[in-house]
């Protein structure tokens, strides 16, 4: 990959990322976010979700999409290239791909929840994403239907996929960060 290619990548990684992270999104999760869960005897269960909004998450998954779809040039898998370049320091391949290795470590770890198996945090968010907010999976949005379909359990699971989008964005910022390494260095 040339070095000019690089340097586009790792620019339109940090541009996006930065977006993400002064997203409503962001501020309204490091706020309050989690679920409420009230009972008593006599009493209706209440359990009520806290945290962004459905206009919140929205918009921030439609730039999180960049970082998780292949058709994208700087997703997560497609990034590899990028680090596989000559101009990449070999500290700074490890550190992506250690990165990107404890992401996917976490992403097929399980959650809380056993819905005909246990679902793993990759499965929720893909659910979330393809079936629920994009509705371009016929399939996911069958089991996002079912999943929201449960009032008790909605709210957790939502509650989980906004976590998992955090822990992603974790990871997100970290290679961010690599990358604006490596254009300090390189334009130095």
């Amino acid at each position: 990959m040339e070095t000019k290619e690089v340097i586009s990548t790792m620019s339109l990684f940090i541009e996006k990322t930065d977006k993400l992270r002064n997203s409503n999104f962001v501020k309204r999760a490091e706020i309050d976010s989690g679920v409420n869960f009230s009972a008593s005897i006599g009493e209706p269960t209440i359990i009520k979700r806290r945290g962004p909004d459905d206009e919140n998450i929205e918009a921030f998954v439609l730039t999180f999409r960049f970082f998780v779809q292949d058709n994208e040039k700087i997703s997560l898998r497609k990034l590899k290239d990028v680090f596989e370049s000559s101009i990449i320091e070999e500290n700074e391949k490890n550190n992506y791909n250690e990165a990107r290795n404890n992401l996917n470590a976490y992403l097929d770890g399980a959650t809380m929840f056993h819905i005909n198996g246990v679902v793993q945090r990759r499965t929720l968010m893909e659910v979330f994403l393809y079936g629920g907010l994009s509705h371009a999976n016929e399939g996911k949005k069958k089991i996002y239907d079912q999943w929201m379909g449960n009032h008790v359990l909605a709210p957790f699971m939502q509650n989980e996929f906004i976590v998992i989008l955090f822990e992603v964005l974790n990871v997100i910022t970290f290679i961010r960060n690599q990358c604006e390494a490596v254009l300090k260095r390189v334009n130095a």
